[in-house]
């Protein structure tokens, strides 16, 4: 019932970003606003209503036969002044910083069957405009701090049947506006810094079936997630992962998890967290993981408040350099206290 209400959540947030998004995106076919570039097998088409000397043609694209390379060279559209894009299917690659700096880049579009695999480092950073992106099936890499500094960007997503391995270092650093984001099934690694300063960040939640195995350090820090339930799939929790996460209360794993490590501090200054349930599977939390939470020194059911309780394990826990048997409380600073 709780994931039927978050999913329910997740869409009546979305609805109106995914409006706006397509409405800006007929806009863009109609060339009736904004300047937009079509990257297509005749060429680089500049279409606008709006034509001004300040809006330059594309560097380093390269042309034969007449036709445009699948690669968007580095930097070719840096700093551009257009407000809409859509993508050919054609085009394969990104090069590094191709759209960095676009003040007024507010949405960016791919046609039907998109032959993209590769966005490289920095392709948008700082595109302080950009509301919106949806990631097409065929995208298997994304460069890190590729979105970083976004702090407009309020919708992502991934199509169906999405072929993407892994998030890289810092590639929704400090977009402050992203509410929610649906991790898709195929990918396994969530890299450090990822959605860190992520400030609007309440929903976090993962398709089904999911690969997840590691999410780095300091990946969510800052976040305004009020509750999460990790896939059974993950194995590490890196440090500062979750770190100042303020609103965090609930803290859930799937049945049947292959957790090992929750490294350091990586629950760190979450503020609401009372509460948690160590995995059978886990063999070792790092220093201070849960330090400066309100965990409670004792277990005390009578009077709403729990401790962190490990579930009987076949294996000792380390924390720090202590080894702590199964069915032990710890306090906020991971001391042992008391074998249930």
């Amino acid at each position: 019932m709780k994931n039927v209400i978050m999913i329910v959540s997740v869409i009546m947030l979305l609805v109106p970003e995914i409006a706006y998004c397509t409405r800006a995106i007929d806009r863009c076919r109609q060339n009736l606003d904004g300047v937009c570039y079509f990257a297509n097998k005749d060429g680089i088409t500049i279409a606008s209503s709006n034509r001004s000397s300040n809006s330059p043609f594309p560097r380093n694209l390269i042309c034969k036969n007449g036709q445009v390379s699948p690669t968007l060279y580095v930097g070719s559209f840096d700093g551009s002044r257009f407000a809409l894009i859509c993508i050919s299917s054609s085009v394969q690659t990104f090069g590094n910083g191709c759209f960095g700096n676009c003040p007024n880049l507010s949405i960016v579009a791919f046609e039907s069957n998109s032959q993209l695999t590769r966005i490289s480092d920095h392709a948008f950073r700082s595109c302080s405009s950009l509301k919106s992106v949806c990631f097409p099936a065929s995208l298997q890499t994304i460069g890190g701090n590729c979105f970083k500094e976004c702090r407009s960007l309020s919708c992502v997503t991934f199509a169906l049947g999405s072929r993407l391995a892994r998030l890289p270092e810092c590639t929704f650093d400090g977009c402050s506006s992203l509410r929610s984001i649906c991790i898709p099934s195929s990918l396994q690694a969530i890299g450090n810094w990822c959605f860190q300063d992520c400030g609007s960040l309440s929903i976090l939640m993962f398709e089904s079936v999911p690969r997840l195995q590691i999410i780095g350090a300091g990946a969510f820090s800052g976040s305004a997630l009020e509750s999460i339930c990790l896939p059974s799939s993950l194995r590490t929790i890196g440090g500062g992962c979750f770190l100042l996460c303020r609103n965090l209360s609930v803290v859930e794993f799937e049945p049947g998890s292959k957790l090992r490590t929750i490294e350091d501090f990586a629950f760190g200054d979450c503020a609401a967290l009372k509460s948690i349930c160590i995995p059978s599977s886990v063999e070792r939390l790092g220093p201070r993981c849960f330090g400066s939470t309100p965990l409670t020194t004792r277990l005390n059911p009578t009077a709403g408040l729990s401790s962190i309780v490990f579930e009987p394990s076949p294996q000792p826990i380390t924390i720090g350099k202590d080894t702590i048997p199964a069915g032990v409380t710890i306090d906020a600073n991971d001391r042992p206290l008391v074998r249930r």
